[in-house]
């Protein structure tokens, strides 16, 4: 699988990174750091 089928767009992870600093539910929360933890892993990783 090719480097783009791993990793987010640059905006896309912008994008998520600002709502995150936004979000006030704790459940929301978890999912976004998740999320941006996981695409530092997969550029990590490749």
């Amino acid at each position: 699988m090719g480097y783009t089928g791993k990793v987010l767009p640059d905006d896309v992870t912008a994008k998520l990174e600002d709502l995150h600093k936004k979000e006030t539910s704790k459940l929301a929360d978890v999912i976004f750091t998740t999320m941006i933890e996981n695409q530092r892993l997969a550029k990590e990783l490749d």
